[in-house]
């Protein structure tokens, strides 16, 4: 399947077009509902990733849609622990006798990356890995909420790292602070994933505000920080899957639940006081304080570090 950009591409690439993109599995990077992501090489010499996307999605709510969306967000940030867009464009092929168009993003191209979950899991010291990662997503998180923007997807395989520096990836959700996504209201639904979204949204769905991230920060790192932590919490969601009801009062139930389950785990477990406080205040426990900001966060998890490490 050859696939051919007619658009000027970012000069960064040294290139006027990106052309002839060999879409096979063999250069597949990742997969999800949303979008499939390539290993390309342009003809600078270059390696991109080229996130293309789902055909599922494009023909339920458009062409495009997510990938496109994200291109906007991303033309509009520059910090060194968030992915870096190189272009947009559309691709043209044809399957069998049909032609079909669909929007592309050209990201930085993350050697030696891998997923954070798999990189504390190898780890000799999981906690500071974890605290490490943590630190390193909320730079970007503080970042983010400047820009009076929300990400809306944090969660461990979104931060990619290499041990030296993290990266936030995967804006296809993210948005102004208070902006619904046009899907959600066309569709009445919420995107994203259930196990790692607040009160407010899984429940209320209410508009995103920058809490929303810190709240599903705050389940990631208890996630990197216990091993089966993710896998008892999403008990509890396994049987809204199982029974299809909506209903508000039955997922406020199954919210509590989950928290509970949370917070028993975390409780329970042989992590540092620090660490425990770090989780509890992110993910609002009763009784304690929240954080106002990813900034504050921020210096709260360096002297958690130094008392770690």
């Amino acid at each position: 399947m050859k696939i051919i950009n007619r658009n000027t591409a970012h000069p960064v690439l040294g290139l006027k077009r990106l052309v002839n993109y060999d879409f096979d599995q063999e250069k597949l990077i990742a997969a999800t509902e949303f979008s499939e992501i390539y290993r390309q090489r342009a003809r600078c010499g270059m390696s991109v990733a080229v996130k293309i996307g789902s055909t599922i999605i494009a023909k339920t709510v458009g062409k495009g849609y997510f990938i496109e969306r994200e291109a906007v967000i991303l033309n509009q940030l520059d910090h060194p622990n968030i992915i870096r867009s190189l272009c947009r464009g559309r691709y043209e092929l044809k399957i069998d006798k049909f032609d079909c168009s669909f929007s592309f993003l050209a990201l930085e191209y993350l050697k030696d990356f891998e997923d954070s979950l798999k990189f504390v899991e190898r780890s000799n010291d999981r906690i500071a890995a974890a605290l490490f990662i943590i630190e390193e997503a909320v730079r970007g998180l503080a970042y983010l909420h400047e820009q009076g923007l929300v990400h809306m997807d944090i969660k461990p395989s979104n931060i990619l790292t290499n041990g030296r520096i993290a990266k936030l990836i995967d804006f296809a959700l993210a948005r102004p602070e208070g902006e619904e996504l046009d899907i959600e209201s066309k569709y009445r639904c919420i995107v994203g994933h259930q196990g790692y979204m607040s009160h407010s949204r899984f429940v209320d769905k209410k508009a995103p505000v920058k809490a929303d991230d810190l709240f599903a920060l705050g389940l990631t790192a208890a996630e990197l920080c216990l091993p089966d932590f993710f896998r008892l919490r999403m008990r509890c969601y396994k049987d809204l899957a199982e029974r299809h009801n909506e209903d508000e009062d039955h997922k406020r139930k199954i919210f509590q639940a989950s928290m509970s389950v949370s917070y028993e785990e975390i409780r329970g477990s042989r992590l540092p006081e620090s660490v425990k406080e770090l989780i509890f205040r992110l993910i609002g426990e009763s009784g304690r304080t929240q954080f106002a900001s990813a900034q504050e966060l921020l210096e709260f998890i360096r002297q958690v570090r130094a008392s770690v490490i």
